[in-house]
This record gives structure tokens, sequence and C-alpha cells, in this order.
């Protein structure tokens, strides 16, 4: 998806095999279903872990449109959207893309109003609570579940071992009941963290929870 350099060098007689990997496809698409301007920044990312050509890509959706545009080489890419605030994000997308130059694809991500994830009985939550993640360690994306007993200001930050903030995840107000939020092990920048232990805080008003996770790579 980016632009590399290719260095053949020594003795190519009888030939020195290579591969270029160029971007085949656009995939361009929109967030639907949410209110915009969003209030926060918000990236989709794609990735293929087919050993050993994978690649991890990501974009940051324009805040005032919603939209979105990824160049992806070819493979089998599984596309993750974006948290947004107050809103159940669609579930992964999984898609092939060939050696046609230039192959382009439009897909929407389609949210719908946050709602419950403990079951359908439609009960709320009798308490503020901030749930282990799992799996934890983890390697690609893990899911961190909490409960509002009442809606509020929420603030979800991932810090380092020194208490630097590496990403926030959920900064804003939330309705009461059970959520849930997936995330990749990156910053607010769309980078990968190293491996390590980080620490996740939730908080509400005067009250917060912290535990801890470990990212493995």
């Amino acid at each position: 998806p980016s632009s590399r350099t290719l260095t053949v060098s020594r003795d190519t007689i009888g030939g020195l095999p290579f591969t270029l990997n160029w971007a085949h496809s656009r995939v361009s698409g929109s967030l639907t279903n949410v209110v915009l301007p969003l209030t926060s920044p918000v990236w989709v990312n794609a990735e293929t872990d087919v050993f050993p050509n994978g690649y991890r890509t990501s974009v940051q959706v324009d805040s005032a449109t919603g939209t979105f545009e990824l160049w992806l080489c070819d493979g089998v890419w599984t596309l993750r959207a974006p948290f947004v605030t107050g809103y159940d994000a669609p579930a992964d997308s999984t898609f092939t893309v060939g050696e046609s130059p230039d192959t382009a694809r439009t897909l929407d991500l389609v949210y719908s109003g946050s709602v419950g994830i403990g079951g359908d009985d439609g009960l709320l939550p009798g308490d503020f609570t901030l749930h282990q993640n799992y799996p934890n360690p983890f390697n690609m994306n893990t899911r961190i579940q909490f409960s509002l007993e009442q809606p509020g200001d929420v603030t979800l930050e991932v810090f380092d071992l020194l208490g630097r903030n590496v990403t926030t995840l959920v900064g804003g107000q939330m309705p009461a009941g059970n959520h849930a939020i997936n995330w990749n092990g990156r910053d607010s920048q769309g980078r990968d963290l190293a491996s390590g232990v980080y620490f996740y805080r939730i908080q509400i008003g005067d009250r917060s929870y912290t535990r801890k996770l470990v990212l493995l790579k």
C-alpha cells in the first residue's frame, strides 16, 4: 500500500527472482447512520496476514463527510470499522483483491444505535463496571466491555507503563447499558504499538476503574 525501494545486489547471472506487490484496488466508502461531523478522529483499519507477505494499513475518516479511501494490494483483506461513540460498529468485512489493476469497490459501513450486549432482557446494569478485556494477552484485536447504570460523559483511555496516553477509545456521552469496544493495539495515529503491558482506564464523573492488558506480537 505504500511506496517501496527495490535494490537488486550481487551477481544476477541466471536470474534473481523478486516480486513487487502493487496497489491493485481502491476501496472507498463512508460511515453511515452516524451524526456528522465526527467529534473525534477515527481510523478505518485493513490487514492481511498471509505469511510472509502480510500487510497492515489504515486511513483516517474525514470527520466532516464520514468518507474514507484505501489503496490495497492483492490478498485477502479484513477491513475493521472504527468505534464511534454512541453507536455499535458493523462486523468486520473480508474480501479478496486480485491481480486486476485499479479494481475499484465501494464499501459503506452501516452503524446502529448503541445497544446492550448482555442479553435480550432489556434490563439495565445495576452498577458502573469495567470488565477484563478478552482475549488477554492479545495479538491483533481485543474486546473491552463496560457497564453504565446511568448515562454520562465517559472517557476510556489506554496508557503505557509510563502513564502516557496512547489512545482514547471513548470520549463523550454514552447511554446507560452494557457496551463493548474492540481495540486493535494501535495508538491514536493508527501506528502499531510495541509488545508489552498497557493499562486501560474508564472514567465517568469522579469514578474510574483501571485494568491491565498485555499486547503480544
